[in-house]
């Protein structure tokens, strides 16, 4: 069960990523990526009652907010700063 939500949620954050990766030539970096892929690796160690919201927040908690960074597309989309 934990491994299919991870799978779903990584199935998830690659297909949200498509767009904004085709609407600009690169809006994330290989670190972006490989600091995804650990976080994922990370949350698959976890007792499958772990509370994923919780445990993906305190895994960012340290992410300096920068103003202005939903506004920079025409587009609404996610958005997740990895530095």
């Amino acid at each position: 069960m934990k491994h299919q939500f991870l799978s779903i949620i990584s199935l998830a954050v690659a297909t949200m990523m498509l767009p904004v990766v085709q609407a600009r030539a690169q809006q994330y970096t290989k670190k972006d990526s490989v600091k995804v892929v650990a976080l994922l690796d990370e949350a698959r160690q976890q007792p499958a009652d772990t509370n994923w919201m919780l445990y993906f927040a305190r895994q960012l908690t340290d992410i300096p907010y920068v103003a202005k960074t939903l506004e920079v597309n025409s587009e609404e989309q996610l958005i997740v700063n990895l530095r």
